[in-house]
């Protein structure tokens, strides 16, 4: 999936990165606002880890995705 849409749709799929990275706050979704380097951030942040490591896991989930229905 292609990360412009997950940025311009940040408000559906920041429900599926709170399921996915339970540690993170809404406050940190909100303030994430679908950047993919602030969520990296985030991630590697509140998970310890280090930059490759949230690099692969947010490869990772933004391979799962699917595109969000246009047929709400």
């Amino acid at each position: 999936m292609d990360w412009t849409l997950i940025e311009k749709n940040w408000a559906e799929y920041q429900l599926n990165a709170k399921a996915r990275w339970t540690r993170l706050s809404r406050e940190d979704l909100e303030a994430i606002g679908g950047k993919r380097d602030r969520l990296i951030a985030r991630v590697r942040e509140v998970y310890s880890l280090d930059e490759p490591q949230a690099r692969e896991q947010v490869d990772a989930w933004q391979g799962a995705l699917r595109k969000i229905s246009p047929f709400k």
